[in-house]
């Protein structure tokens, strides 16, 4: 169920998105440790995501999470994403990640992660 703590609707309530198509439905509620989600522009993909990440932080006091995301909307993806947690009222912080450095990247990913309020 897309239900958490407060009887919300992460989907309705936070996305504003009614209906889920059966293969969003099934990524969404899958219980495995790793999910590939694979589909071209528009189909949700990242909706999935961004809602799985909400209620798994809702859900679990203790849980933190990181979030990379790859692509060339540097400028709009943090934003985007951002909103969607303040929504959520999910504190988070987007650091820019440089891949010429890793370790840099992955010292900053131990050190920081999205959190429940």
């Amino acid at each position: 169920k897309a239900n958490i703590n407060g009887g919300k609707n992460i989907f309705k309530d936070y996305f504003e998105i009614e209906y889920l198509t059966l293969e969003q439905k099934n990524a969404f509620i899958s219980d495995q440790s790793e999910l590939l989600i694979n589909g071209p522009g528009g189909s949700g993909k990242t909706i999935i995501l961004l809602a799985k990440m909400i209620q798994l932080l809702k859900t679990n006091e203790d849980k933190r999470a990181v979030l990379l995301s790859f692509g060339n909307n540097h400028a709009y993806v943090p934003t985007c994403y951002q909103k969607t947690f303040q929504k959520a009222d999910i504190s988070c912080e987007v650091q820019p990640t440089v891949w010429d450095n890793m370790d840099e990247t992955y010292s900053m990913i131990l050190k920081k992660s999205f959190q429940r309020n």
